[in-house]
């Protein structure tokens, strides 16, 4: 396998971001412990080859928040998902989602239940596919809002 890279936003707020490349091909585990009160979120890519990286999110009290138990788990989940879609890619295609466009910081949801209209017969599980939900963080006051990420190390 050749080797792949996320094209991620990283900057100290949403309105001031820099694409950053992060290598993803050879990730065997992902972890993010929930935050302690008002800390940054801290999540960290381990690589097979022994190697780390980390990439921490803002803190409570700059911009959107950092993020909950529920929201470390899908924001893991969206690394991962970005992951797998850039296994899909063909190897002369290293950048996902593509070196023009930055990942959309999503992840999928663990299911989906088809919704039939009265009247309109069975579903068709081929029209009832699942579409990227944004990584989100909550502030102090309960507010929610997208996750920035701040750092890559």
């Amino acid at each position: 396998m050749s080797a792949k890279y996320l094209n991620i936003n990283i900057g100290a707020t949403a309105a001031a971001v820099i694409p950053t490349l992060v290598r993803i091909d050879d990730v065997s585990r992902i972890t993010m412990p929930t935050p302690a009160g008002a800390a940054a979120g801290v999540l960290t890519l381990f690589y097979k080859s022994g190697g780390s990286s980390v990439i921490t999110t803002q803190v409570q009290g700059v911009g959107s928040g950092s993020p909950t138990a529920a929201q470390t788990l899908n924001i893991i989940k969206g690394f991962w998902d970005a992951i797998i879609a850039s296994i899909a890619q063909p190897w002369n295609l290293p950048v996902y989602p593509s070196p023009s466009s930055v990942w959309g910081q999503t992840y999928l949801p663990a299911s989906q239940v088809p919704v039939v209209p009265a009247g309109q017969g069975a579903a068709n599980p081929a029209l009832s596919a699942k579409t990227g939900q944004a990584m989100q963080v909550t502030n102090g006051a309960g507010a929610v809002g997208d996750v920035v990420f701040v750092s890559v190390a």
